[in-house]
């Protein structure tokens, strides 16, 4: 999005549609909205595209009309400093790893407005908002990933439930002049007993309305992932990522975070 704001491309993104219905998508300004808010096209079909897109891959085209850009697993692409994707009329992309930090950066204020949550997500938020967090104490978000996690590159980022219960009661330790609530959010069933000592409120939300929760908080701990990320890019709540060889620094970085509540 930052790249196509900047360069003035129309970008089509047909692999998003299953989420549109979840956000605003719509800064406010015609001019970039003509750019990067959902359009109807016939290229909105993923099927459609992703079919042109193995043809002309197959078939090495790449003209000033069709080109193809596919990453490889792990390839990355700087999208700040390559600007051949404007070289072509329809450029057809798939992969991960394009990246631009520059271009997202002068353009971040348009990419929140983007992905404000739509009317209906606003009031679920709303709502949850009122009933879990605390408007006296310091609400630290929890994310318990499980599931996935457990395997995912070797599992170097799953932690056990007690393992996020002992980072809840260091963080509680470490502001015990404040009372401090906690928000759990989990893609798993979490039996709240286990957190038993802790002010503790089980997010019960869909996904992305969880997600969009634990931003409202004044602290985020949880292993690195996106969906907590994405809360520190809209709303620049501060973020904690636990990994299993910082552990013993842990309160090294709540004193360097510097919250107070």
């Amino acid at each position: 999005m930052g790249f196509c704001l900047r360069h003035h491309v129309r970008l089509i993104n047909p692999a998003f549609r299953i989420h549109e219905n979840e956000f605003k998508l719509s800064t406010g300004n015609k001019e970039l909205d003509s750019l990067v808010s959902p359009q109807r096209s016939i290229l909105n079909s993923y099927e459609l595209s992703n079919l042109i897109l193995k043809l002309c891959r197959k078939l090495k085209i790449n003209n000033s009309f069709f080109s193809v850009k596919s990453l490889a697993e792990g390839e990355s692409y700087g999208l700040d400093t390559d600007i051949s994707l404007t070289h072509s009329k329809y450029n057809f992309i798939s992969g991960w790893l394009y990246r631009g930090e520059e271009n997202m950066a002068k353009h971040k204020n348009a990419i929140r407005a983007m992905f404000s949550l739509s009317a209906s997500n606003q009031e679920q938020l709303d709502e949850y908002v009122e009933k879990n967090l605390s408007s006296s104490a310091l609400n630290v978000g929890v994310h318990i990933r499980q599931g996935d996690y457990e395997t995912f590159e070797g599992g170097k980022y799953f932690f056990e439930l007690t393992e996020y219960r002992d980072y809840m009661k260091r963080v509680k330790d470490f502001y015990s002049e404040n009372e401090v609530h906690f928000l759990v959010c989990s893609n798993a069933d979490i039996d709240a007993s286990i957190f038993e000592g802790l002010n503790v409120s089980i997010g019960k939300g869909k996904a992305v309305v969880d997600m969009y929760a634990l931003s409202a908080c004044d602290l985020v701990i949880g292993p690195p992932s996106t969906f907590t990320m994405w809360g520190n890019f809209m709303t620049g709540v501060r973020l904690i990522q636990l990994l299993k060889s910082e552990k013993a620094s842990f309160e090294a970085k709540l004193a360097e975070i510097g919250i107070s509540s």
